[in-house]
Formats: structure tokens, sequence, C-alpha cells
């Protein structure tokens, strides 16, 4: 339709100044040594998932259960697999990277 504007939705994601940085320019900001503050941030971003599944986990057990669920496990083992998944993620991205998690929290 003419009347709707024509978005290129590729861009549009784009903060301004990213789409014009060249490839010399990306890699000196992925060298960049990063602040006490962002490796705290990325600790804190690594680590709150497993917290979260945690805390939903013990939720589910400690909390009584009211409902005539036929298979009251399943939540459980459901909950588990993903936490797993995500840790074994995480600890092949951090053995990738040639850090331990140690060296990551340590500001």
């Amino acid at each position: 339709m003419p009347d709707e504007p024509h978005m290129n939705s590729d861009r549009s994601a784009e903060p301004a100044g990213l789409s014009t940085l060249t490839r010399r320019q990306l890699k000196e900001l992925e060298e960049k040594e990063k602040t006490p503050a962002q490796k705290t941030a990325e600790a804190v971003v690594m680590i709150l998932p497993l917290l979260c599944g945690y805390i939903a986990m013990m939720e589910y057990l400690i909390l009584p259960n009211n409902s005539r669920n036929g298979k009251p496990w399943s939540y459980v083992w459901v909950l588990g697999i993903a936490m797993a998944a995500y840790l074994m993620c995480l600890m092949t991205a951090v053995s990738y990277t040639h850090l331990t998690l140690p060296t990551i929290l340590l500001v």
C-alpha cells in the first residue's frame, strides 16, 4: 500500500552508530579490556538463569500442591533438563573462551 511507510527491518533494529563501523573498529571494540562493572554484569547474566531455575524448582517442591496433577514431577524434570542444558552451554562457552568462572567473577 502506498500509505504505509517502508521500513527495513534489519536496519531498524540496529543502533544508529553501529551500522557505520568498519571491521577494524569492530575488532578494536571486541579486544578492548572490559571494566570490572562489565565483568560483574556478565557474570550476573550468566548465573541468573540457573538461580531462577533453582528458585522455581524449590518453589514447586516446597509449596503444597493442591492440584490433581497426574504427573506432578514432569515440571521438575523438564525444568531440570533445561537447567542442565544451560549449564552445559555455559561451561562450554566459558571453556571456549579459555576463562574460568572464578576469573570472570573476580573483579
